[in-house]
């Protein structure tokens, strides 16, 4: 080749390696020759290795772009990711999804991102941008667009994760005990359109962290916040603990629902479109009635003043994260269970640490705490001290207050309760109602239903059970059982078995009687509790060695694949 051509060929390759606004200007290995700057001799396509100009061999400067000269690009590697690929260690916001990074080789620029689809999502998150995927086996192509009106596209490749039942948990009962059969259940006509179809899943983060996998009902893994907002879940529950880890940092387990946690699933719930009700437990472990224990940090509490301001302080803090995060709750509990009382204990113990069963000594080490209180008309100036923390950071966040009494409810009990608290500190009432705990029969639990006359709007905040009435201990998991009659010594779980089986169908039929009966009273709702906490051994009650004996409750398999029990709540709305 003579020098001329030799000139017109490097000129020709520098010209089509740059190029702003050409999405594939990254790849230096496809050049793209115009007939305006190319024309052979004979009209035909010229290949790389010989350009000759028809008219003449000399090549203007304007058009000749020396090697060492580069126009401005940006390019982008292709991505390829798995749904929540979740570091144990990671207590970030953005843990879990893959920043995008585009490179330039000249100066830095602000970019947007496209893309079409609802198989990942793009978020912004401290002025960075991240890729969360949301369903397996996809691809989806991504634009971006500079300040400086340069682009470039490259895709986003989601890992393939199909769900398969042959040799893992499921492969025992999920066929004979119809797991994915369809139950049908009728239409409730006088279901507002905004009642909460709500589910607690207060361990999903937990169990992301140690592999557990989701997969809606084509056996696809996808995203648990979109499965349950494509089958007309509207509302999620989250509980949040101050501080529950030891002295040393070992988590007390319950699905570590310190802040950070609870932060991520509350974004990721907002982000599905979901409703989110962010449950304050005040203390660093499960607390339920006669158990409320404070958290260690606030030990140093020496008067009712003084607890009254760290629960204002505290509660404004929180939030005020949960709003700079994105994800501010519509709603708040002032506390869980509390209907026989508040603060009662502290801890005291000389060391705090895990026993043989897993259960944090912050249980066993608890002494009475002085400003604690049993009575309900004494510790309004707590609720009053919540209240005002969710006020000073938005008043648009409804207050709850959560009853719960186990077997000893009446209607009478609930509504003496609610209706001694001063109405100005709260929006909702609340109670937990188990079939197993509060109601033998659905007649019974229509009776205590039909005998509340509450002065606020009320809902139930936790129910549950079970599809399988298996004691099968799971493959390889001796620490993971079902829940089972002989589990419960009182009466009224045998009664209750007796109406609704612990079967899908059984299932079912007590979500929808139950909603029924909610409904016809007014209620606004019920929320499901952990309706997702399937069997891992790394996720118990408490830390390693605890049980998870809630296996069969869920609207999931052992293995995670969601129930056909799933689309209840399609089923019984009219508006969805």
């Amino acid at each position: 080749m003579n020098i001329k051509k030799l000139s017109l060929l490097v000129a020709v390759l520098a010209l089509s390696s740059c190029g702003a606004n050409n999405p594939s200007s990254s790849d230096t290995s496809k050049v793209e020759v115009s007939s305006s700057e190319v024309v052979s001799s004979s009209k035909e396509e010229v290949s790389s290795s010989e350009v000759v100009s028809s008219s003449k061999e000399e090549v203007s400067s304007s058009e000749v772009i020396s090697s060492s000269q580069e126009q401005e690009t940006m390019k982008h590697d292709n991505v390829t990711t798995s749904i929540y690929p979740l570091k144990k260690d990671d207590k970030t916001l953005v843990n879990g999804r893959v920043e995008i990074k585009p490179v330039f080789n000249g100066e830095a620029q602000k970019f947007t991102a496209s893309f079409e689809g609802s198989n990942i999502r793009i978020d912004e998150i401290g002025g960075k941008k991240y890729i969360t995927a949301l369903k397996a086996g996809t691809t989806t192509k991504v634009t971006l667009n500079s300040t400086g009106g340069l682009s470039c596209t490259f895709d986003v490749k989601v890992s393939s994760s199909n769900y398969k039942a042959t040799g893992a948990r499921d492969a025992k009962f999920a066929s004979s005990e119809g797991w994915f059969t369809s139950t049908k259940v009728n239409e409730i006509s006088n279901m507002g359109k905004d009642f909460m179809n709500g589910f607690d899943i207060s361990t999903c983060k937990a169990l992301y962290q140690n592999g557990t996998k989701f997969f809606n009902k084509s056996n696809v893994e996808q995203s648990l916040f979109y499965i349950l907002k494509d089958n007309g879940v509207n509302w999620i529950r989250l509980k949040l603990w101050v501080d529950p880890y030891t002295a040393e940092g070992v988590s007390y387990g319950g699905g570590e629902s310190d802040l950070p946690n609870t932060l991520w699933m509350a974004y990721e719930a907002k982000k599905a479109g979901l409703n989110l009700l962010l449950d304050f437990h005040y203390s660093d472990y499960w607390t339920h009635p006669g158990q409320q224990i404070l958290p260690k940090s606030w030990n140093s509490c020496s008067s009712k003043e003084a607890l009254c301001a760290k629960i204002k302080s505290y509660t404004t803090e929180t939030l005020t994260t949960f709003k700079n995060s994105g994800c501010l709750p519509d709603m708040v509990q002032l506390g869980n269970e509390i209907s026989s009382g508040i603060y009662l204990q502290k801890f005291t113990g000389s060391s705090d640490t895990l026993d043989n069963y897993g259960q944090p000594t912050y249980l066993t080490g608890k002494t009475n705490y002085s400003y604690g209180t049993k009575d309900a008309s004494q510790y309004v100036d707590y609720i009053k001290a919540a209240s005002e923390g969710v006020n000073a950071v938005s008043s648009s966040i409804k207050k709850v207050i959560h009853w719960a009494k186990g077997s000893q409810i009446s209607a009478s009990i609930i509504n003496n309760f609610f209706n001694n608290m001063p109405s100005s500190y709260y929006d909702y009432a609340a109670i937990s109602f188990y079939p197993y705990y509060c109601f033998d029969s659905m007649n019974a639990a229509k009776t205590i239903i039909n005998g509340l006359n509450l002065s606020k709007p009320w809902f139930v905040a936790e129910t549950a059970y079970p599809f399988s009435g298996s004691s099968y201990v799971y493959e390889n998991s001796k620490d993971v059982t079902n829940f089972t009659v002989s589990d419960w010594t009182t009466s009224g779980i045998t009664n209750i078995k007796s109406e609704y089986a612990f079967t899908p169908a059984g299932q079912a039929k007590l979500i929808h009687d139950l909603t029924s009966a909610v409904v016809d009273k007014g209620g606004k709702g019920i929320f499901y509790w952990e309706a997702a906490w399937v069997p891992n051994l790394n996720v118990g009650w408490a830390g390693k060695g605890s049980l998870n004996t809630y296996g069969n409750q869920t609207f999931f398999s052992y293995d995670g694949k969601a129930t056909a029990n799933l689309d209840l709540f399609q089923q019984m709305s009219p508006h969805i």
